[in-house]
């Protein structure tokens, strides 16, 4: 990238599709990446958390019935969501120290 923008893109500017020979700028190649990290941030807090939270509670429920169910619904509907958002979170905040010349 440095300086010389996405090539091969095919942005939309003014209603109309620009020719594959001109570049973007950087910016939004740079705005492409960042939502394009966020975005992966999040799919992997969504699988960690969610595998996390079917093995706790394929571990610790008194349930004797369905536990395989209850572990599976919990892990889909309510902690991988909550993964997802964290994910999603931290990466924002990693990126915008990065971008501040703090990066830890």
């Amino acid at each position: 990238m440095h300086g010389k923008g996405c090539a091969g893109a095919l942005p939309i500017r003014g209603g109309r599709a620009e020719p594959r020979g001109r570049r973007l700028d950087t910016d939004s190649c740079l705005a492409a990446a960042r939502c394009i990290r966020k975005a992966s941030a999040s799919i992997v807090g969504f699988v960690a958390f969610g595998l996390c939270a079917y093995a706790a509670f394929e571990l610790l429920s008194s349930n004797t019935h369905d536990r395989a169910m209850e572990a599976a619904m919990t892990a889909i509907f309510v902690a991988g969501p909550l993964g997802g958002i964290v994910g999603g979170i931290l990466s924002a905040r990693l990126a915008k120290r990065a971008r501040a010349g703090t990066a830890a």
